[in-house]
């Protein structure tokens, strides 16, 4: 199945919904939260003008997003960025994630046809393999790839990994109840 902006006007409804806009790159759903919702979109790697577009996995679970904001907020990215400095175990981690994930954006590239791509960016499109600088962008990638690391100490963090009130269901019925009253 290809990239699209979808043609699923529900799918579509519940994207915008939760990003607070309409979504600017085609993109294909990768990972659904507990209730079956998008939580990770798997992003073309440019946009309709063909620049480069870094954020090849994109967290859209609105819950997870102001929960993760939180935490950057209380410092979690610097924190993680210092125990990837002090933890081998850690900065190996995040080393490889950041090796797999050029991969898989390299990869995606060249299935969207991308002419002279560049270099392929890092997560979050962190300036080194050593630093955090994105919760949301290593979450996202923690959700396709369970077993990273980072993602585990992340989402301990967090005081659950998803919404406990199926919120995008509650906004789709409010919406539709407002467009038709």
């Amino acid at each position: 199945m290809g990239f699209a902006i979808s043609s699923d006007a529900r799918l579509n409804a519940i994207v915008e919904w939760q990003l607070g806009r309409r979504p600017g790159i085609p993109f294909r759903v990768q990972v659904n939260c507990c209730f079956g919702y998008p939580a990770v979109l798997l992003n073309q790697t440019s946009d309709a003008g063909g620049n480069p577009n870094p954020n090849l996995y994109y967290l859209c679970c609105p819950y997870l997003r102001r929960g993760l904001a939180r935490l950057e907020g209380a410092g979690l990215a610097q924190r993680l960025t210092r125990q990837v400095k002090a933890e081998p175990e850690v900065a190996r981690a995040l080393a490889e994630a950041q090796h797999n994930f050029q991969a898989e954006w390299t990869r995606q590239a060249a299935s969207d046809r991308r002419k002279n791509p560049g270099p392929a960016p890092r997560i979050s499109a962190a300036a080194s393999d050593m630093s955090i600088k994105c919760l949301h962008a290593h979450f996202a990638y923690f959700l396709v790839h369970p077993g990273y690391l980072l993602g585990k100490i992340i989402l301990a963090e967090l005081p659950d990994e998803w919404c406990p009130d199926e919120r995008c269901q509650v906004s789709l019925e409010q919406n539709s109840i407002a467009a038709n009253g």
